[in-house]
């Protein structure tokens, strides 16, 4: 069973014109085509499954005390992935059709916007801390569950040449008041799951999972599977 049960939130969408005003065109079905689109897109990342959002290897230095003693040396961060998403959603008032006209370019484009909540975001690391004077390092896993990612889809096509362009960024919100899950437990991840801090080099890859990972797939998709929504001139509404 798909992990992916589209939610709404609120109900309004409407046609955004930037440039200059076009009257009476629009498309027709604009909010089913962003939904089919962004659906497809995660269900593809969910056959490849989470784990194949990967996240870079980083350092962390610690100088801190564990009750009397002083705790100095370095963590690394290896072999990091999305160990789970808990749900996913798509905010309902971002689905729009945004019209531009270039009259430089002579251009007119339409632009299909969505954006996708990811909620819960598990994920884990490999750690390796090595104190100093202590001859041996200590290896743990580390779990940690980000509360929420956003991404904003743009579907730009391009009204007189029928070509379509894709971009996807994310935002990642700032964490407080969240703390890890160490595997196994001491007296050393007593501390250490205080120093962990996911705001410092973990956001900067969850941001490039947009044009990384999940933009080319919805490149192909909306180039090679999905066609993009008819055009309806002097519609009434």
């Amino acid at each position: 069973m798909k992990l992916f049960n589209i939610v709404f939130v609120l109900s309004c969408f409407g046609v955004t014109v930037q440039s200059q005003v076009i009257n009476r065109v629009r498309l027709v079905d604009h909010t089913s085509y962003a939904i089919d689109v962004i659906t497809k897109t995660v269900n593809t990342i969910e056959e490849r499954g989470w784990h194949s959002l990967k996240l870079p290897d980083f350092v962390q230095h610690v100088n801190e005390s564990l009750l009397t003693a002083p705790v100095v040396g370095k963590l690394t961060y290896r072999n990091g992935f999305v160990n789970s998403v808990q749900h996913v959603d798509i905010r309902r008032d971002t689905v729009q059709q945004v019209w531009a006209y270039s009259a430089a370019a002579d251009q007119t484009t339409v632009t299909v916007r969505g954006t996708l909540r990811m909620h819960e975001v598990a994920i884990g690391y490999d750690v390796t801390t090595e104190l100093d004077g202590d001859s041996e390092p200590y290896h743990h896993s580390i779990t940690f569950v980000h509360p929420m990612i956003t991404y904003a889809f743009s579907i730009i096509h391009d009204a007189y040449r029928g070509t379509n362009d894709v971009t996807v960024l994310g935002t990642v919100t700032r964490v407080t008041n969240r703390l890890p899950s160490f595997k196994p437990q001491d007296s050393l991840t007593d501390i250490l799951t205080h120093v962990f801090d996911p705001n410092t080099d973990i956001p900067t890859a969850m941001v490039a999972w947009g044009p990384e990972v999940f933009q080319p797939i919805t490149l192909k998709l909306v180039t090679e599977e999905i066609p993009f929504p008819q055009f309806c001139y002097n519609c009434a509404t």
